[in-house]
């Protein structure tokens, strides 16, 4: 493994998003960063295939570019896996966006579509393969309540666990099977 420390043209990173940037992060970054922009943590980024992407500190990048601050301090790696960084990133504790069990699903479920099994997720992401399966249990979970519409067929157990976690999503902002039926059918 290669480490160097470079300041880098913010144009030549690219972002490696394993979640959604969060404008609210972004805006208070870019309102610190006007008062004096403090380049004492260096983004992390991982040279690939020709590329440069930032595993960690991507809400900082979004906002140093927001900000018009055109170089940043980097820690560059080569021949190391982006998704341990970011994993290992936003697990500090100093972190300006830490991560949420829907941002660890979303990162899960979007390996999973690459063709990653969980062992190898787990492998990448410094897990077990039962933290990632049971992480995997909670999307199905999540998805079934989402989009599964209750119905009699359904033992008395599942239907109350059903109609709990419809309660519980709905109370979150989610839409439920009926607002998804009613969207689709409307277009």
């Amino acid at each position: 493994m290669k480490v160097e420390y470079e300041i880098l043209p913010t144009s030549t990173l690219k972002h490696f998003v394993i979640r959604d940037i969060r404008q609210g992060a972004v805006d208070e970054l870019v309102e610190r960063f006007e008062k004096g922009y403090n380049p004492s943590k260096p983004l992390t980024v991982v040279k690939k295939d020709g590329e440069l992407l930032v595993a960690n500190g991507n809400h900082r990048l979004r906002a140093l570019n927001e900000a018009g601050i055109d170089e940043v301090p980097c820690v560059i790696y080569t021949d190391v896996d982006p998704y341990k960084l970011a994993v290992e990133g936003n697990a500090d504790e100093d972190t300006y966006s830490p991560m949420d069990l829907f941002d660890w699903i979303e990162v899960i479920e979007s390996m999973k579509e690459e063709g990653y099994t969980q062992q190898v997720i787990g492998e990448r992401i410094g897990w077990t393969r039962e933290k990632v399966a049971g992480y995997s249990r909670i999307s199905e979970n999540i998805v079934g309540a989402v989009l599964e519409k209750p119905n009699s067929t359904k033992k008395e157990g599942q239907q109350k666990m059903l109609e709990s976690q419809h309660t519980t999503l709905t109370k979150l902002g989610f839409v439920t099977y009926t607002e998804l039926k009613n969207i689709t059918n409307d277009n």
